[in-house]
């Protein structure tokens, strides 16, 4: 083999690894990025059984050329902007403003209405810049309301609640704002105690390493107050927010899909659970996400009545 045969076959050699290490970095379930691959076989295939200089610059070549496409696939896919929970309205799974006529219905479009019983009555006339202000829903302790389109709903593994609540009443009782069941029997809840004198707030998901939904507890939301509370998953974390603050509790508890259960979506009760746990007072801003909303959106979601 000649000099100039060995010096080719080395910039061969080096071109080749910068193809192996760009296709490693690019995203190999694309169909462009597989016939790139395919080519790249047969071109290795022809060095091998003609190593002369000229067979090898005309391959070097061709590398050239597709680490140039490669390149392009690789820059397009990292610049591509990643669209956010509350951009992406497919993720909106269902939303409850409680602002109109039609109380109940899904504000989202997707058809998730709800079906009241008991006493359920429409509140609105709030003040400015909180919620209630254009319509909620008040509970006064034996009313509540499913929604059956979320019976044995496939939750996944990404999934977020926000919601917005005052507890005026019965404090000596736990009390269901919302869920998907009750403790070992729903797929997720956010429920209040009487401990701290009604004031105590807790709520998580079922997972299958997780049987029950306290994953987190204790948390205080103080009497006669609008709080704002948002659960989220992204199936490894569970995060709860207390208005608009991040709060400490088993975030690690869950691995994988939550568990679908054969039980309505409940808001204002503990889900199926013991008959004296309605809740009492005012929900407003039910949202329901098949995506882990980020701490910037949950800032978001409560600034849109704070700040306003």
């Amino acid at each position: 083999m000649s000099n100039n045969t060995g010096a080719a076959r080395n910039s061969f050699r080096s071109k080749l690894l910068c193809l192996n290490f760009t296709a490693a970095v690019a995203f190999l379930n694309t169909r462009r990025m597989m016939e790139y691959l395919l080519l790249l076989i047969i071109l290795v295939t022809v060095a091998v059984a003609d190593p002369c200089k000229e067979q090898l610059d005309r391959i070097e070549g061709k590398i050239d050329s597709l680490l140039s496409g490669l390149q392009e696939i690789h820059t397009c896919s990292c610049n591509t902007p990643q669209t956010s929970c509350l951009e992406n309205s497919e993720a909106l799974v269902a939303y409850y403003s409680f602002n109109d006529d039609d109380t109940l219905n899904d504000d989202s479009g997707n058809g998730r209405n709800g079906v009241a019983s008991g006493n359920v009555q429409r509140y609105s006339g709030g003040p400015q810049g909180l919620p209630g202000a254009g319509g909620a829903l008040h509970f006064q302790g034996s009313g509540k309301v499913d929604v059956d389109a979320f019976r044995n709903f496939q939750w996944g593994s990404k999934f977020s609640v926000s919601v917005w609540f005052r507890r005026t009443g019965g404090f000596g009782n736990y009390q269901g704002i919302i869920g998907n069941g009750y403790h070992t029997s729903g797929s997720w809840e956010v429920r209040m105690g009487r401990e701290n004198n009604g004031q105590m707030l807790g709520g998580g998901v079922v997972t299958s390493d997780n049987p029950v939904t306290w994953n987190y507890v204790n948390l205080v939301a103080e009497k006669n107050t609008w709080h704002h509370v948002v659960m989220t998953y992204n199936g490894s974390d569970t995060s709860f927010y207390l208005d608009n603050q991040k709060q400490a509790g088993a975030h690690d508890c869950c691995h994988g899909d939550i568990i679908p259960k054969n039980t309505p979506l409940t808001i204002g009760k503990a889900g199926v659970g013991h008959g004296a746990e309605y809740f009492v007072g005012f929900i407003d801003e039910v949202r329901l996400y098949s995506c882990a909303l980020s701490a910037d959106e949950v800032d978001t979601l409560y600034g849109a009545f704070i700040n306003s």
